[in-house]
């Protein structure tokens, strides 16, 4: 599931959302990756951190 989000983000975003999921999955690989309201988060018994895309021009 969070694997079709990152697939459809412009090549750029996909680089840096892939790098962080690699860094908190690797710092605290107890935590569980869930899409809610399109958002990915990560949370173990309650949500630890999320990742929201912003428009910076």
């Amino acid at each position: 599931m969070i694997e079709d989000f990152i697939v459809n983000l412009p090549d750029r975003e996909k680089k840096i959302v892939n790098r962080l999921r690699n860094i908190i999955l690797e710092t605290a690989p107890m935590l569980r990756e869930k899409l809610s309201y399109g958002v990915p988060y990560y949370f173990l018994k309650k949500r630890i951190c999320f990742r929201r895309c912003l428009e910076i021009s």
